[in-house]
């Protein structure tokens, strides 16, 4: 087996919880179920530009399917409401265990990257909110290639920038598709399920499938 050099991280939902949002979109009128539905209308959209080879970026798509969820639930939407929103995204917190987690990564010798379909800038000021950036090597987002996860471009992007080979580096993410797509150019994965609690039956199975990111880490160092 080819020892793993480098860990790529799926950023939202991954690292970070959306919980913080809830109570923007409850102040904004709408319900906290409604950050996950938003979320995933994001992604749709990124994904199907994607599949068109446009590129559209995330905040461009979150700002107009956020309108789209108040004309759905015929609320009158103003334009302060998503800077409210954009702000909140700017404050999320770590899942319990990830600074444990890029700790030991780093004890054992590992380089850390992050890999997001939101914007770069948000990343980093999100690992720097909950003390995490130090430990991070190299933060990446579609805006680098013009194409979002799961495109092929997106993970060849990182695995090039530090000139390994795939099976030399491993995708941890919560979401299934994205270690699809990882796994489709060759990187190991590794499945946290504390956001979908299983794979779809669809998807391969990973390398490493833990509940939490500390459990996975563990088992991959």
């Amino acid at each position: 087996m080819t020892k793993e050099k480098l860990i790529i991280f799926d950023v939202n939902q991954t690292i970070f919880s959306l919980k913080k949002l809830n109570k923007i979109f409850i102040k904004i009128g709408l319900k906290k179920e409604h950050v996950e539905f938003w979320f995933h209308l994001i992604l749709k959209e990124g994904f199907a530009t994607s599949s068109l080879n446009i590129f559209v970026d995330f905040k461009t798509i979150a700002y107009n399917q956020l309108k789209y969820l108040f004309f759905k639930n015929k609320i009158k939407f103003y334009e302060n409401y998503f800077e409210q929103v954009v702000v909140g995204f700017g404050e999320l917190n770590a899942h319990d265990g990830v600074k444990s987690s890029f700790k030991l990564l780093k004890k054992n010798g590992f380089k850390i990257a992050t890999l997001t379909n939101g914007p770069l800038r948000n990343s980093i000021k999100l690992l720097e909110k909950n003390n995490l950036y130090s430990f991070v090597d190299k933060c990446f987002s579609i805006e680098d290639v013009k194409a979002w996860k799961p495109h092929p471009s997106v993970y060849k992007n990182v695995v090039k920038f530090f000139k390994l080979r795939p099976n030399q580096g491993t995708m941890i993410a919560c979401h299934g598709w994205d270690l699809f797509g990882a796994r489709n150019v060759g990187l190991r994965t590794a499945y946290c399920k504390h956001y979908e609690n299983e794979k779809m039956n669809y998807y391969n199975n990973f390398d490493f499938e833990e509940n939490s990111i500390l459990e996975l880490v563990q088992k991959i160092v």
